[in-house]
């Protein structure tokens, strides 16, 4: 694959967890669009010749990989929060801290170690 020119812009998108995605206005959508956006991104970096590619097809779905990745960062970062805390809970009821709070400056915490930006 081949880039050149500029990047395409993406929306930011919120993955739940039952695979839905909502995007910036709170609208719902399915993984179905997920890929369909990816086709329509990889289509139109094509038209535009922006990238050259000789397996579209394969591009899109790297691309839609890519996006459910990024989408479910967040979700997986939660996850691991919470891990964390269950670890650290005996220590958080001996010392009266609260369980959000802890939460919070826990997740904060690895999203600035890991440089992520979150919503």
């Amino acid at each position: 694959m081949h880039f050149g020119g500029a990047a395409s812009k993406l929306l930011f998108l919120e993955i739940t967890e039952s695979c839905q995605v909502k995007d910036a206005f709170g609208m719902l959508l399915v993984r179905d669009y997920v890929s369909h956006m990816a086709s329509e991104v990889v289509k139109r970096l094509i038209e535009g010749n922006q990238i050259e590619c000789k397996a579209p097809e394969a591009v899109t779905q790297r691309v839609r990989q890519r996006m459910m990745e990024e989408l479910t960062v967040e979700d997986r970062l939660n996850d691991e929060v919470r891990e964390i805390l269950i670890q650290h809970q005996d220590e958080m009821r001996r010392t009266g801290v609260s369980y959000q709070e802890m939460y919070k400056k826990v997740k904060a915490q690895l999203a600035r170690d890991r440089k992520l930006v979150l919503r």
